[in-house]
């Protein structure tokens, strides 16, 4: 009975010790594989007209302060990039540095990097740990303004004139310091009429009105976001 005993010990300290270095090995192989993603080439994005222009949304975002602030307020008068983000979503934090690039490399624009987040703390300790604190940071707390671009998803990026309308989008990640990126965003500052805005990005063209319903696509397109990279944030954290 007590070699059978030892043996059985024996048996389960060795699948014990094997499952362990599997498991081992299966998160080396992960964290290789998202340090290799947070580095990978970025598309240059493709930005979409909206046809027509959409005016501001009439809402409210949280400031760095936890003040209470309007989206127009926030431009400045110059071409503005809301970026809508969040610290889970893996296509977010790649994109990020550019956007901090490109505020660098082109005067007379406005970058605002609006966190989906739980907490505002969670999407500042990412940018004081990533060195990104030059990027304009705000928090949508409770959706209001994904909900009024009628946003399908994360990261997603709109484009503001200095006359107080939207006018292009961008779903997905992009480079946005790329030089064929900020080519489009000098032209698109240029641009004052529809048929003008459509000259420089040309391409598909996005009808707010028709393409989507704002009351509720928006947050099927972000739980379907969230389901695809919630694994991501998770090994994210764990490096």
């Amino acid at each position: 009975m007590n070699k059978r005993i030892a043996l059985f010990l024996g048996m389960a300290v060795i699948t014990i010790i094997t499952i362990v270095s599997f498991s081992i090995a299966l998160w080396r192989t992960g964290t290789q594989e998202l340090v290799a993603n947070r580095v990978h080439h970025q598309p240059t994005g493709v930005l979409i007209p909206l046809d027509p222009p959409q005016p501001v949304p009439d809402v409210t975002i949280l400031t760095q302060d936890g003040h209470h602030v309007k989206l127009a307020d926030r431009t400045n008068g110059q071409l503005t990039i809301v970026n809508l983000w969040a610290t889970w979503c893996l296509p977010c934090i790649r994109e990020m540095p550019s956007l901090n690039r490109l505020r660098q490399a082109m005067a007379g624009i406005t970058v605002l990097a609006v966190s989906e987040d739980a907490t505002l703390e969670q999407a500042r300790a990412f940018l004081i740990r990533e060195g990104l604190t030059g990027l304009g940071l705000y928090h949508d707390p409770r959706g209001r303004l994904a909900q009024a671009l009628g946003m399908q998803g994360l990261p997603s990026t709109y484009i503001l004139q200095a006359t107080g309308q939207v006018v292009a989008r961008l779903e997905g990640e992009a480079a946005w310091d790329s030089p064929v990126m900020i080519s489009r965003l000098k032209a698109l500052r240029a641009a004052v009429t529809f048929p003008s805005v459509f000259s420089v990005l040309g391409g598909e063209i996005f009808h707010p009105q028709q393409d989507q319903q704002h009351t509720g696509s928006w947050l099927i397109g972000l739980v379907k976001r969230l389901r695809r990279n919630y694994v991501n944030g998770l090994w994210l954290e764990m490096i």
